[in-house]
């Protein structure tokens, strides 16, 4: 079953969310609606003097209470903006609930910077929505350097997919064009920006020597049914009703490898979302003007990346993917009395599983029973020492290509997760997806990553060198595919 969440629901359109009909257009059409003088002077000061006498002296950077590991500070915290919520929600939204509320605070310093991103899906967003409600206890603005909130109007019709623990991140190679489209937001202390769970939004780092302090809130219609949406593979999701209190009571990070007994699974189902330039255009108003970008990780950057590295060289293989997930168990491989010719060796000690398939021309007994015959997936038919390479979910890994005098290294991605696999050297660096075959020129160090949630499973083949003797010959042959 195909459930990917093709951006606006439709049953949405024209619903009432907020309580004032010109909000409310403005809510749906741009996915977001500025709501003035919500709180009272009074209540901003109590509110940020009852914060200051609780919270933590030693907090920096960027706290966002809701993920605290201290459940109790949690709840008391919420205690905090609970009669907030009692007093005003029904005079800003139309039959809706909290879901859950949290004081969001940069301090000082680069590290407060929030990087662009949507909420979570906290309903089933293939018949309703939920909304965050955004309140700073300062003024903020894009003439006020304390990092005030910026959004990407219209981003909530974007077929980004479903939204929870483990779920690609598909806007990320297209970050660079959808900030060109960031509106920074105007508020006195006390407004709010109301913001569709779905809409992209970020902020600046606090430049200033006080606080920035803001609540937040996520609501829901009372008549949906709260959700949390967890990624067990590249399109496999799960979909669990979850309690009322549940985002108070659990810390979303606890939650990769399944949910409690009290949050049954409703529904599994695949999707595979994907943006594109015209998803883009359609949404900002604005000429893409750069392809998609290698989003590397930031514990995989260098200090030189001040701009995009280009792609190595790629080339494009049929996958015969299954209809389901591909896992590999390298442990129930069976590879006894087989002699392993290394085309890529790991180094450093870092943790790679390499299984041989084709050694010296010969297919490794029971190999094709798994993949089919592996040297249909390279894309030089005179390949050698074929090997299969897998890397589990949160995997980094440094390779090198080996030495092997006229013959360079492919790797053939055959499952991959759709965002969060790569490959990258000193000056470049390729998303790996399924199908995209990428050369590595001899000698070469690189470094893999796999974030998950699927496995990164590669076909590694050695292959004559464009410019060697070997690649010369086999070319003026016309034997090359």
């Amino acid at each position: 079953m195909s459930s990917s969440v093709a951006g606006e629901s439709e049953t949405s359109v024209g619903r009432t969310y907020l309580a004032s009909p010109m909000l409310n257009d403005a809510f749906l059409r741009d996915g977001y609606a500025v709501v003035e003088g919500v709180l009272s002077s009074s209540e901003v000061q109590d509110l940020t003097a009852a914060y200051r006498a609780v919270a933590p002296r030693d907090d920096h950077g960027l706290t966002i209470d809701y993920l605290r590991e201290d459940r109790d500070l949690v709840r008391d915290l919420n205690a905090l903006l609970t009669p907030i919520w009692d007093r005003h929600l029904d005079d800003l939204m139309v039959d809706h609930r909290v879901v859950m509320t949290t004081f969001v605070v940069k301090h000082q310093g680069q590290t407060s910077e929030m990087f662009l991103h949507e909420d979570r899906s906290f309903v089933d967003e293939r018949r309703d929505r939920a909304a965050t409600i955004w309140m700073p206890l300062c003024d903020v603005g894009p003439e006020i350097a304390n990092g005030g909130l910026e959004l990407v109007p219209g981003s909530h019709r974007l077929p980004a997919g479903w939204s929870g623990v483990g779920t690609p991140d598909v806007i990320r190679p297209w970050e660079h064009e959808l900030r060109r489209a960031l509106v920074p937001v105007s508020l006195t202390a006390g407004s709010a920006v109301v913001y569709d769970t779905r809409t992209l939004h970020a902020s600046g780092w606090n430049h200033t020597d006080e606080p920035r302090i803001a609540v937040a809130c996520a609501v829901a219609p009372r008549s949906s049914g709260l959700v949390f949406v967890l990624a067990s593979g590249r399109r496999h999701r799960l979909l669990h009703e979850v309690t009322e209190d549940f985002y108070l009571e659990q810390h979303p990070w606890d939650l990769s490898t399944g949910l409690p007994e009290t949050c049954p699974l409703r529904e599994e189902f695949d999707e595979e979302p994907e943006l594109s330039a015209s998803d883009i255009e359609a949404v900002t108003g604005l000429p893409v003007t750069d392809g998609p970008v290698v989003p590397i990780p930031p514990d995989v950057r260098r200090d030189h990346d001040v701009q995009p590295l280009p792609r190595f060289d790629e080339r494009n293989v049929d996958v015969d993917l299954l209809d389901r997930d591909l896992v590999i168990d390298p442990d129930g491989w069976s590879t006894s009395g087989v002699e392993r010719v290394p085309v890529v060796e790991a180094t450093d000690g870092a943790e790679l599983s390499a299984l041989p398939l084709v050694v010296r021309g010969r297919a490794v007994p029971h190999g094709e029973d798994r993949l089919g015959d592996p040297r249909a997936l390279v894309t030089n038919r005179f390949a050698r020492d074929i090997e299969l390479v897998v890397l589990d979910p949160g995997a980094r890994v440094v390779v090198t290509s080996p030495n092997c005098g006229r013959w360079n290294t492919e790797l053939v991605a055959i499952e991959s997760p759709v965002v969060g696999a790569g490959v990258r050297d000193d000056a470049r660096a390729s998303a790996l997806r399924p199908g995209v075959a990428v050369a590595v020129p001899q000698m070469t160090s690189l470094q893999l990553w796999n974030d998950g949630p699927a496995q990164l499973v590669l076909i590694a083949a050695r292959v004559p060198a464009e410019h060697g003797v070997i690649g010369r010959v086999l070319s003026v042959f016309g034997r090359r595919r």
